[in-house]
This record gives structure tokens, sequence and C-alpha cells, in this order.
């Protein structure tokens, strides 16, 4: 059954991934769809990572003070999905899949900001790196 749960939350996360880049803004009924997921994934799974849960929570709500105090630069659907991510996957998988994503998320900037093609003030959608960093830790062999 988890195999089945992690690939659904690919293909959520692809759609939000491709809504993300084609309007740069992320419907709240599809953040409401994941987080009523991840609520209930975990609610079936008892009190054995609840502590994980919600520590993996706090960091999405960490994530929803740095867009506060940055007047949105990380948008505050990404950090909503990284509450969900956190319900779901738990702190260290979190802690795991966050490092990823800024770690994909650096090399595409440096590469772009060296063939001009952005600007040290440009803004991306950060959703697809997410999903690639997700779909990386789900391959055989994935990324420790």
């Amino acid at each position: 059954m988890y195999q089945i749960a992690q690939w659904m939350s690919m293909i959520y996360m692809a759609v939000l991934s491709i809504v993300d880049i084609n309007s740069r803004k992320i419907p709240f009924w599809g953040l409401m769809t994941g987080f009523a997921a991840a609520f209930t994934y975990r609610m079936m799974q008892g009190r054995e990572g609840a502590v994980l849960a919600l520590a993996g929570a706090g960091v999405g709500f960490i994530f929803l003070g740095i867009s506060k105090m940055t007047g949105e630069a990380f948008g505050y659907a990404d950090s909503l999905l990284v509450v969900i991510l956190g319900i779901y996957l738990g702190f260290w998988e979190l802690c795991r899949l966050l490092a990823i994503s800024f770690f994909i998320s650096a090399v595409f900037s440096i590469i772009m900001l060296s063939v001009k093609k952005m600007h040290k003030k440009t803004s991306f959608p950060f959703i697809p790196f997410l999903a690639l960093g997700y779909l990386l830790m789900l391959l055989p062999g994935g990324v420790a």
C-alpha cells in the first residue's frame, strides 16, 4: 500500500508542478486535497510516526513564516506543500527531500545565470523541484 501512496503522491506533485509552471498560482482546493490525503494517510498509520509528522509539519510552518517575512519570495503555496509533505513524509524524509530539491534548484539557477537566461532577482516556481526531488527519492536506488 505504501508504494501506491508514494506514486499517487508523485502524480499529485506532478500535476501541481504543471499548474505552477503554467499559471504560477496553485488553487486552494489543490492544496487542501493534498492536506486531506496526507492527514488521512498518516491517521491510517496510527500513532507510529505521529511525532515525526508533527515535526515535519512544523518545518512547513517555519517555511510559512519565511514566506510572510520575505513578501512571498518563497510562495505560500510552496510553503503549504512543505507542510503537507511534512505530514506525509515525516521530519527526516522531508529534510532529505528539501536538501535534494534545494540542491537541484541551485544547480538550475547557476546554469540559467551562466547562460544569461535569468538574473539574480528572477523568480521561478519551486514545486517542480520538490516533485523532481521526490521522484529521485522514489526511483530504485534513489538518492540517499
